[in-house]
């Protein structure tokens, strides 16, 4: 089969892999043969229960998560399904996927880049494989699941187990969350069409994360409640009355007043309108957010002054820089899963990436004397010769004015004084 003028010289039917120790038979495999089958199929899924965002109930859902001999991460994956839903610590994940998304690449054979084989993988589930590996820096250990061949024998899509079906510590894939026993899939991981991402006891940076986003929602509960109490004036009735009839009534009134807007006294009844002398109560709770969504900020990108708050140029600049330094680094992180795990993954299928390596074009380190401009490098050479002394005579003066205070026609005195 040819695609993009490439032969697929190995025959996916006779790919050679390991065998799994133990399978349910619905997920038989021959030996020697790709399996024709994928787990997905044999997870049923359950319904996703919202969990009250409590520290101490997270507490218990990491320690669960981190047990030795049985460790059990739904809950934890369920507080997780929560957190992800801030809109801020949403936004920062948002930006770090899509800053390693829009960076070039491109694979190379026999240290030449080859177009045809870069455009086997310029497809969509490569840019779905790709968020899925960064997504595992976030929420820990991952299984990515690829598709069946199609006519063409190439893969057309990816997808992540359901991670409350997998238990990495045992290789597990597992039917229903609660189980204890499943499909070993680590050795036959290739016949099943899997890939590991992650560190095997690996929780993810939503473990710190999900600690802020949980003081954050007390903050944002604290102010509402607050907000009843205070927000709003509260109306003062007096009145002399004890008639059972009218303080009945009364209390109707005072009751509607937000939706009334008046209400209707005897002449020895009186009404105030009382509001809280404290006009700055509410920073309390803004503040707490504020810290609370710059610490989600550094946790997740490094710094704030690209998404949180105002910067002058300078800091701006710095902030920008640890941004591309986070960036670079997850760059460097997928380079080495892709030709470390993918590559092999690929050829194994029949794609022809036998002895191909793969390249983030951003890594590529350019050596600067080809980056120089020629008319720099050729007024470089005319120092030699003293045609550049006056610009020296300058930047002496320049050093000078840094210890006496100089004005400006002294820079433009001749050469000879």
């Amino acid at each position: 089969m040819k695609i993009l003028g490439l032969s697929f010289g190995k025959d996916r039917n006779t790919a050679q892999g390991n065998n799994t120790h133990a399978l349910q038979s619905e997920v038989n495999l021959s030996n020697g043969n790709v399996s024709k089958k994928r787990l997905s199929p044999t997870v049923k899924r359950e319904t996703i229960y919202r969990v009250k965002l409590e520290l101490s109930t997270f507490k218990t859902a990491v320690e669960a998560a981190q047990m030795v001999d049985n460790p059990n991460r739904n809950d934890l994956y369920n507080f997780y399904n929560q957190v992800i839903k801030d809109s801020h610590l949403a936004s920062q994940i948002r930006t770090a996927v899509q800053s390693v998304l829009q960076s070039g690449f491109f694979i190379t054979k026999k240290t030449d880049p080859d177009d045809k084989l870069t455009e086997l993988i310029r497809t969509q589930w490569f840019d779905k494989f790709v968020e899925l590996c960064l997504e595992a820096e976030f929420w820990g250990h991952s299984l990515i699941e690829f598709s069946l061949l199609n006519e063409e024998s190439v893969f057309t899509d990816c997808q992540l187990i359901p991670r409350e079906h997998v238990k990495p510590e045992a290789g597990l894939v597992v039917v229903k969350p609660s189980d204890t026993k499943g499909i070993y899939y680590r050795d036959a991981a290739d016949k099943f069409g899997l890939i590991e991402i992650g560190e095997t006891h690996d929780l993810g940076l939503l473990e710190i994360a999900a600690v802020e986003v949980i003081t954050k929602n007390y903050a944002r509960t604290d102010w509402s409640q607050a907000s009843e109490k205070y927000g709003m004036p509260l109306l003062k009735i007096r009145t002399n009355t004890q008639d059972d009839k009218e303080l009945d009534r009364m209390e109707n009134m005072a009751a509607n007043f937000g939706a009334n807007g008046y209400i209707i006294l005897n002449m020895d009844d009186d009404a105030d309108i009382i509001t809280t002398n404290a006009g700055d109560w509410f920073n309390i709770y803004k503040e707490n957010i504020a810290v609370c969504d710059q610490n989600i900020s550094k946790i997740i990108n490094g710094q704030t002054g690209t998404s949180d708050e105002k910067a002058f140029v300078g800091s701006a600049e710095v902030h920008e820089r640890i941004l591309n330094d986070y960036t670079r680094a997850r760059l460097r992180n997928l380079q080495h899963i892709i030709n470390n795990k993918l590559i092999p993954f690929l050829t194994f299928y029949g794609y022809p990436f036998d002895g191909a390596k793969f390249y983030y074009s951003d890594l590529i380190k350019k050596d600067p004397e080809t980056e120089m401009p020629d008319d720099e490098n050729e007024d470089s050479k005319k120092d030699e010769s003293g045609d550049n002394t006056r610009q020296d005579t300058i930047d002496q003066k320049k050093k000078l004015s840094n210890q006496l205070i100089l004005p400006n026609w002294v820079f433009d005195m001749p050469q000879e004084i």
